[in-house]
């Protein structure tokens, strides 16, 4: 049974024989930011264990140095990595495998082969998830809307005393004010005086005829219950 196992190992336990100054920085650069893209890399890193807790890599520098780039982008994003850990038990036999496949294949033109084989799959994703975030902020955009267009259209009370119809701004007394059918006389004044220059201009202005006497309709008091229940009482 192979002893070959894959587990997401931290970043920082990991070191390389090789110096990072073998790999264009431009393709370790991009690397990292296609590996923050979906968080890990298509191709897992081959590592040696050190110690219990530290790892050597025998297969995949230019992924390793990558990694750590993006770790130092995104810490949070770039703090693991996903690999093949070589156990103590058949880590000869697996470093020969590993050391076949290199003799076998160019290096040179396997790396960059792969490395645009990796660049095209994990740019593909990104424009996917380009057009997903495109698609729901379209989507949210559109819901928000349709709730704004659903809240009541917030009407000063002078442009409301001065246009409304005569049903609509009873209705409206008879919320804020706490009139009942006396909304409808006072409305019918209201109608009858308008236009007015101000609030104070209306509670001078409207006059009922409750019980044969003359009175003003809307009194400073109440016309000041009536301003403080105008959007509450909506």
């Amino acid at each position: 049974m192979s002893k070959l196992s894959t587990l997401l190992v931290a970043v920082r336990k990991i070191t390389s024989p090789r110096p990072p100054s073998e790999f264009p920085q431009d393709k370790i650069e991009t690397l990292a930011q296609l590996i923050l893209a979906v968080e890990g890399v298509i191709n897992p890193l081959v590592l040696r264990r050190t110690s219990l807790e530290s790892f050597e890599v025998i297969a995949g520098h230019l992924e390793y140095y990558a990694a750590v780039r993006a770790r130092e982008i995104d810490s949070r994003k770039g703090e693991m990595i996903n690999a093949y850990v070589l156990e103590t038990e058949t880590e000869d036999v697996l470093e020969q495998q590993v050391e076949l496949l290199r003799s076998v294949i160019n290096p040179s033109n396997d790396s960059q082969a792969r490395l645009n084989n990796l660049e095209m799959r994990l740019e593909s994703r990104f424009s996917e998830l380009q057009e997903l975030q495109k698609t729901l902020r379209i989507e949210l955009e559109k819901r928000l809307t349709e709730l704004e267009n659903r809240l009541p259209e917030r009407v000063e009370p002078l442009v409301a005393f001065n246009e409304w119809d005569a049903d609509k701004l009873s209705r409206k007394l008879q919320k804020v004010g706490g009139y009942g059918k006396q909304a409808i006389v006072i409305t019918e004044g209201i109608i009858n005086q308008r236009p007015f220059q101000s609030l104070t201009d209306l509670v001078a202005r409207v006059k009922i005829k409750p019980k044969n006497r003359t009175t003003r309709a809307i009194t400073e008091k109440k016309m000041l219950e009536i301003i403080d229940n105008w959007y509450f009482l909506d």
